[in-house]
């Protein structure tokens, strides 16, 4: 298996099965160095200009490395990846929203002139 190209036909990948799942630096590894430049792909494809790339990819891996024990081996990695992806794009965006709305919310507030009583 080459960098980058992990092997998507496995159904069962050889991973899960030769990594501890209690060693979970050597299965971050793993994934991290097989699996990064299709989730960065993702990460770009869904989220487009503006979002910081690099720390919605960072997120994907810990999110999967916390959620290794969900994974049950009955869909390959990479569909596993991008549902993880999915979450942590979605994630990102509503905080965003979130952070915007705040924001004008308190702006809005600021600019209000209070009568006195």
């Amino acid at each position: 298996m080459s960098k980058g190209q992990p092997q998507d036909g496995e159904k069962h990948p050889a991973i899960l099965a030769e990594v501890d799942a209690f060693d979970p630096e050597r299965l971050f590894d793993h994934l991290y160095e097989n699996y990064e430049p299709t989730v960065e792909r993702w990460v770009r494809r869904l989220c487009g200009p503006g979002a910081d790339i690099e720390d919605l990819v960072h997120d994907v891996f810990v999110v999967a490395l916390r959620r290794r024990g969900e994974f049950r081996g009955e869909a390959k990695v990479s569909t596993w990846l991008f549902r993880i992806t999915q979450f942590v794009v979605r994630k990102s965006r509503f905080r965003r929203r979130l952070r915007n709305f705040l924001d004008v919310l308190h702006r809005s507030r600021a600019e209000v002139v209070v009568p006195p009583s």
